[in-house]
């Protein structure tokens, strides 16, 4: 009886033991909780990267389809806002006028069935916590929705519509940007500090940011995809949209139409 009960307190843990073995597995996981953490944002940044690809390659079909034409909608021509960019898909909300614009920016993608944009689930970042995408997509689907409708992405209008823009909206003709440089940037993650408008009294404080607004990913017209680090945040060269105040670091005027000329600008150099 003696043996048995010493063989047993020697294979018995001490609370002291223990306790080290629990210090141990609490480092442990400090140091593996960031890195999956990591590893998942990479995750995301990658699967956001395919889906640009797959809007770039529906972009192409879209063009070979219809003439060489760039997808804009029917009002791009209508607002400074409409001209630089934007993320609706889908509008049925009327304008003062009365008027519907309907498919809009990339949402013309969806266009004849689908042909262009099997899964409208890629027009959403797998990083963008501020759409219920599996709603939206489902939305998508059940055309035509009555609401506004909100990509992951903003895609470029580019006057294409308009009567003195000479050809301009093709694929491989373009044209210059603001700062008179070729454009190449067609559509990039959707990244704003808030929102502001001359039309608006107000500055709505939603912030939509993707990937941390630490980095984006930008689409080219020859439908490659680049990953872009904002190395500059704060300041005139950030890659968000900085819509904070009249007068932001940026030095623009702080409006939509000012703030994304200005980031076309940038993603045209990379």
């Amino acid at each position: 009886m003696t043996t048995t009960h010493k063989s047993r307190a020697k294979g018995a843990f001490t609370l002291v033991e223990l306790l080290t073995v629990l210090a141990i597995i609490s480092i442990l996981a400090a140091l593996l909780l960031p890195a999956v953490a990591r590893s998942r944002s990479h995750a995301r940044l990658i699967a956001c990267k395919n889906n640009l690809r797959q809007v770039g390659v529906a972009i192409s079909m879209y063009s070979n389809f219809f003439g060489g034409w760039m997808p804009v909608d029917g009002f791009s021509d209508d607002g400074d806002a409409g001209k630089v960019g934007t993320s609706i898909m889908w509008n049925s909300i009327p304008d003062e006028d009365g008027r519907v614009a309907g498919y809009t920016g990339l949402g013309l993608l969806m266009i004849m069935k689908q042909q262009f944009i099997g899964n409208p689930e890629v027009l959403y970042c797998p990083d963008d916590r501020g759409v219920d995408m599996n709603e939206q997509a489902y939305n998508l689907k059940k055309m035509p929705p009555k609401e506004i409708i909100h990509g992951s992405y903003i895609y470029r209008q580019l006057d294409a519509r308009e009567d003195d823009s000479d050809g301009m909206g093709k694929l491989g003709s373009l044209g210059n940007n603001p700062a008179g440089k070729p454009v190449r940037a067609i559509a990039a993650d959707r990244n704003y500090l808030c929102y502001r408008s001359k039309l608006l009294p107000f500055t709505d404080p939603t912030n939509r940011l993707t990937h941390k607004g630490t980095s984006l990913n930008i689409l080219f017209e020859d439908g490659s995809v680049k990953t872009v680090v904002n190395a500059s945040p704060g300041g005139p060269s950030d890659l968000r949209l900085d819509m904070r105040s009249a007068t932001p670091p940026t030095g623009t005027d702080g409006t939509v139409e000012e703030e994304m000329d200005r980031v076309w600008i940038l993603y045209d150099r990379e």
